[in-house]
């Protein structure tokens, strides 16, 4: 992710690194399925054969790395980076040392790989924490060989569940911070499919299709979202709130998760462009 301002806090805002470095041991930990589900829908669309190579951008703890390894062999090679060395650590975890892997500490938006090397070069739910998403893009298009992919997911416009639990943060952080796991992360060019179509076409990525996919988030009480919660960008928003902020969202959560069935649905944007 490029090195930019991150959520706000007392003493001035850190960067992405330190926030993500902060979250790294619980990240995506909880055992509900939402990054994985997301990246696997992105690894679908792109389609890839054994023997690519790909460069993916803001890796996390590998749950994308491992599926692109998968799909690669190992006569590919997957070369990814992230801001967060403790991401990176772990993400080498993930893949289990498998030999057609690399995971660098690197900036997304500014990636330090080898240009025109690569078939595709993906990054998923990371684009929105960039400080200049269409420079990015530009970079990541000159990252691939002619005909080759760039590919990224996003999410979409909220679904009735999502916005409601969006709107009880909000009205909890009282303006305290913009993580942009909410509505930072639907703002701007990510607020539609043209305005993310946008941004591929301008960086010269032509044959821009999307695609999107409504996945369902269940919990099995209020513990699990709370942890859940904890393991992403949202914990840096939750450390806002003093105890009482606190417990107050947390018994909104509990009577929406109530409502809902204790399911909730995220709706995510897949985008893809070629060279």
């Amino acid at each position: 992710m490029s090195e930019g301002p991150g959520p706000g806090r007392p003493g001035g805002p850190p960067s992405w690194a330190a926030v993500f470095d902060a979250v790294s041991p619980v990240y995506d930990q909880s055992g509900v399925p939402f990054f994985g589900p997301i990246a696997e829908g992105l690894a679908e669309r792109l389609a890839l054969t054994p023997g690519q190579r790909v460069a993916e951008l803001g890796a996390g703890r590998g749950a994308l790395t491992l599926l692109l390894a998968r799909a690669v062999g190992d006569r590919g090679r997957v070369d990814g980076v992230d801001i967060s060395p403790e991401m990176v650590k772990l993400a080498a975890e993930t893949t289990g040392g498998l030999p057609q892997v690399s995971v660098a500490v690197g900036d997304a938006g500014e990636p330090q790989l080898p240009v025109g090397e690569y078939d595709a070069a993906v990054a998923s739910l990371v684009i929105f924490f960039l400080r200049d998403p269409l420079a990015a893009v530009q970079r990541w298009r000159d990252l691939v060989v002619d005909g080759g992919v760039v590919g990224v997911s996003t999410f979409a416009t909220a679904t009735p569940s999502w916005a409601a639990m969006e709107t009880i943060f909000e009205e909890a952080l009282e303006g305290k911070v913009d993580p942009r796991s909410l509505r930072g992360a639907v703002s701007g060019p990510f607020a539609s499919d043209e305005g993310v179509a946008a941004l591929f076409t301008d960086a010269g990525l032509r044959e821009v299709a999307t695609d999107h996919a409504v996945l369902d988030v269940p919990f099995r009480d209020l513990g699990e979202w709370q942890r859940w919660m904890l393991g992403g960008a949202l914990a840096s928003a939750w450390q806002q709130l003093d105890p009482d902020g606190r417990q107050g969202l947390l018994d909104r959560i509990g009577e929406l998760l109530d409502h809902e069935g204790g399911r909730l649905q995220v709706a995510a944007r897949y985008t893809l462009g070629r060279r």
